[in-house]
Parts: C-alpha cells; structure tokens; sequence
C-alpha cells in the first residue's frame, strides 16, 4: 500500500488475535516506530468483535529492519521474541493457516451436523 508521500507500508507479523497484535504494537511505539494493527478478516461488522480474528502488524518500509528486530527481540530493552506471532524471517509459531479452522469452518461444521443429525431422526422416525 503505497501513501501520499510515497512511503510504503509492509506487514511485518501476523498475529491470532488482536490482544496479541497490541502487545508486539506497543514494543514498536515505545522505540519511536509509527506502526498500524489491522484486521486481516471480517473485522467487527461481521461478528461485532474483532479480537479473535487474525491481525497484521504494518510498518513504514524505512522502517521494517528495525521493527522486525524489535518484535524477535533484538532491540534495545531486551524483549524477547513473541512467540504467538508469525514475523517475517523466523519459524511459524503460532499463527499459520491450518493451525485451526476458524470460525467460518466451525459454523460450516455445525451445519453439516446438524443437517446429517435431522436426517438420521427423520428416518428413523419414519422406520418405526
């Protein structure tokens, strides 16, 4: 995404929640990053809550060496690396896809179900 200025911003780290997300926000504010949190899905017009739905972190592109040593840990306060974050150039922790089906599957699971749960009742109810 580029800006009027021309500065690019990247996403840097994915997180599985916004708790999460502000936690690695916070450690880039307070060595002076300007840094956003977004929503990587529906957001709160969907569900009316956006906290359990994966957020990326996003920096200015000037600025992404020094973030992104930031949120492993190697910045000047010693914070260690987050270990729920998917941040570029380290090892899948936590936030892949695949680690869980989301709310979308969990609902379109529910479904199925509950349809093959009416099917078993109705023909056994008509059996008898």
């Amino acid at each position: 995404m580029n800006l009027d200025g021309g500065i690019e911003q990247v996403r840097i780290a994915t997180f599985d929640s916004e708790p999460l997300g502000r936690l690695s926000q916070q450690r880039l504010q307070e060595e002076g990053i300007p840094c956003v949190l977004k929503s990587l899905g529906a957001g709160s017009g969907a569900w009316g809550g956006s906290v359990f739905v994966p957020h990326g972190l996003y920096v200015f592109s000037r600025d992404r060496q020094k973030a992104i040593g930031v949120i492993n840990g190697t910045d000047s306060q010693g914070y260690s690396t987050d270990s729920d974050a998917v941040v570029e150039g380290t090892v899948d922790t936590g936030a892949s896809e695949g680690r869980g089906q989301g709310i979308g599957g969990l609902l379109l699971t529910a479904a199925l179900t509950l349809l093959v749960v009416v099917a078993l009742s109705a023909l056994y109810t008509t059996q008898r």
